[in-house]
C-alpha cells in the first residue's frame, strides 16, 4: 500500500499565511473572552481563526505537487493548530491553569474541517491538485 506523498514547502507557506491569519484572532480571542462565555469578540476571533486556516489550508493545496491538495491542506491546517495548541498548552501547565481536554479535541475537528475546506475549494479550482 503506497503512502500520499506531502508537499513540505507546500505545507510550510500555507503554515505561514494560516499563522499570519488565525494567531492574532486566537489572540483577541484569549483576551476578549471570559472562562464561560464568548461574547462577540470571541465569536468573531473563533470565525477569524477558521478563515485562517482555511485560507492556509487553500494556499497549500493549490501550491502542491504531488498530486494530493486535499491531503496537504489537511495537514497544513492540522499542524497549524497543533503548534499553536502545544504551545498554550505549556504556558497552561507553567502557570498551573487546568486543561481542557474536550476544548483541544473539538478545536482539533474544526481545523481539520477548515483543512477540508481550503483543499476542496482549491480542488475545485482549474488545474488544482495535478501533479505536474
Amino acid at each position: 500500500m503506497a503512502g500520499v506523498e506531502l508537499d513540505r514547502q507546500a505545507i510550510l507557506r500555507g503554515m505561514v499565511v494560516a499563522a499570519v491569519l488565525a494567531v492574532p484572532f486566537a489572540l483577541i480571542g484569549l483576551g476578549t473572552s471570559d472562562e464561560g462565555d464568548l461574547g462577540w469578540a470571541g465569536w468573531i476571533s473563533v470565525l477569524g481563526v477558521l478563515f485562517g486556516l482555511t485560507l492556509g489550508a487553500f494556499s497549500a493545496a493549490r501550491e502542491q505537487r504531488v498530486g494530493a491538495p486535499l491531503t496537504n491542506a489537511i495537514v497544513t491546517a492540522v499542524a497549524v493548530y497543533v503548534v499553536v495548541q502545544a504551545i498554550g498548552i505549556v504556558k497552561r501547565l507553567v502557570t498551573d491553569e487546568s486543561l481542557h481536554w474536550g476544548k483541544y479535541v473539538s478545536s482539533l475537528l474544526l481545523s481539520i474541517v477548515a483543512g477540508t475546506v481550503g483543499g476542496l475549494l482549491a480542488s475545485s479550482r482549474s488545474g488544482a491538485g495535478r501533479a505536474p
